[in-house]
């Protein structure tokens, strides 16, 4: 790809096409797998100042430094560090705020996805406006925070069931279950699954089919409209994922049913709220 200088950003790297396109690679150093951490906020931050300032972008693609690595999701020690609730809601409140600001950029940003996919990871994914995969058996995603008695906590309640329906969405969270790339096509959660040695090229692809299509088209199926389109439909869904999980936990465990609420009031009362 032709480029301007490389900007850095901590673990970020940043390159401006001639056309206007920007790839963002994350790659942090020393280690095998990406992970997010809260030191890296302002980083992106900046980064995301910089693409503001840049009248000639228009359009974002966001990819990893790592073979096998997109982002393996938020190191937990971080939770660890937290010595009161309200640190641990800053926490999450810094990500929810870094991905609504990337959700919300002016042109098509899209995440170029090769190997793990997972938590805080799928969460940025989630707020790019599309998702390419590659197709290598390394490639896995999901939410899997579930299974360590967390919640995605930066956004995942609130933006896969927009993109996948309230009920597949509560399928994937609640149980942590991990897709493979095919799967994940199944599922909505990407929009196409291509070899690895073509994932930059596609994406940028994608970013300028958005572009020249300006609003993307919703994905759901009749059957999902009619059935979540509407109160009732929704009500029946969130009783009987409460009534499950309880059945399954004896309700000793909280996060399957705080996943469940934020769902819920999400849907009912908006994206902020939820």
């Amino acid at each position: 790809m032709e480029n301007n200088n490389v900007h850095l950003f901590g673990p970020f790297s940043l390159a401006i096409s001639d056309a206007g396109i920007a790839v963002a690679v994350f790659d942090t150093p020393g280690e095998k797998q990406n992970i997010l951490r809260e030191r890296y906020i302002a980083d992106a931050d900046a980064m995301l100042d910089l693409i503001a300032t840049e009248s000639s972008v228009q359009g974002l693609v966001i990819e990893s430094g790592k073979k096998d690595s997109f982002i393996a999701g938020a190191d937990v020690s971080m939770l660890a560090n937290c010595r009161t609730v309200e640190e641990a809601a800053a926490l999450s409140r810094s990500g929810q705020m870094l991905f609504n600001r990337l959700e919300s950029l002016p042109f098509p940003v899209v995440a170029a996805i090769d190997g793990a996919c997972l938590g805080g990871g799928l969460e940025l994914a989630l707020a790019c406006h599309s998702r390419i995969c590659t197709d290598s058996a390394a490639t896995r995603i999901g939410l899997p925070e579930v299974k360590l008695g967390l919640l995605p906590g930066s956004g995942g309640t609130q933006r896969l069931p927009r993109l996948i329906g309230i009920q597949d969405a509560l399928g994937l969270m609640l149980t942590g279950r991990r897709l493979s790339s095919r799967q994940a096509l199944k599922s909505r959660i990407v929009d196409e699954v291509v070899p690895a040695s073509i994932l930059r090229s596609v994406a940028v692809e994608r970013v300028l089919k958005l572009r020249g299509d300006g609003n993307g088209t919703s994905r759901k199926t009749w059957a999902e409209k009619l059935l979540e389109g509407n109160p009732l439909g929704r009500k029946v869904i969130l009783s009987q994922a409460r009534n499950k999980t309880i059945e399954k936990s004896g309700g000793h465990y909280p996060a399957p049913l705080a996943i469940i609420d934020c769902v819920e009031v999400g849907i009912e009362e908006g994206m902020e709220e939820g």
